[in-house]
């Protein structure tokens, strides 16, 4: 006597479409993360309208906030010592140097963190402002 076999169809769920759908949620979720710059001093920056969001890796950060403290790459130094603090990083002409000032801050003082900078060869400066979200 003869037995026949009858070949069952495998079930399975076919992962393609899931997978299409986890790579565009991933994909979604890596466009819409905004990076928070690390801030080492507390401060309500600036608004303006046409801000940039992109920071160079070849960067020095200084922030000064309301009450007069002065951070360079979030070591705390002031005035006087800001120039020894730069030369400490070692920059070379390249290296963009980004100023984050409270928007209460006296002119003055940016004018100083500017002039120091300059003074030491450092060409490449950008004042650090929040977006405006509205006109």
């Amino acid at each position: 006597m003869k037995y026949t076999f009858f070949n069952r169809p495998k079930s399975s769920i076919d992962m393609t479409p899931l997978m299409d759908i986890i790579f565009l949620v991933l994909i979604f979720f890596m466009v819409g993360t905004t990076f928070e710059m690390n801030r080492s001093l507390k401060m309500n920056l600036p608004e303006t309208l046409t801000a940039e969001g992109n920071l160079s890796e070849n960067k020095i950060l200084l922030e000064a906030d309301s009450e007069g403290n002065i951070a360079v790459n979030g070591q705390r130094v002031d005035l006087a010592s800001l120039s020894e603090a730069i030369l400490n990083l070692s920059p070379n002409e390249t290296t963009e140097v980004y100023i984050m000032g409270d928007e209460n801050i006296p002119y003055k003082t940016i004018v100083q963190i500017m002039d120091i900078v300059k003074i030491l060869g450092l060409e490449q400066i950008s004042l650090v402002t929040d977006i405006k979200k509205e006109l």
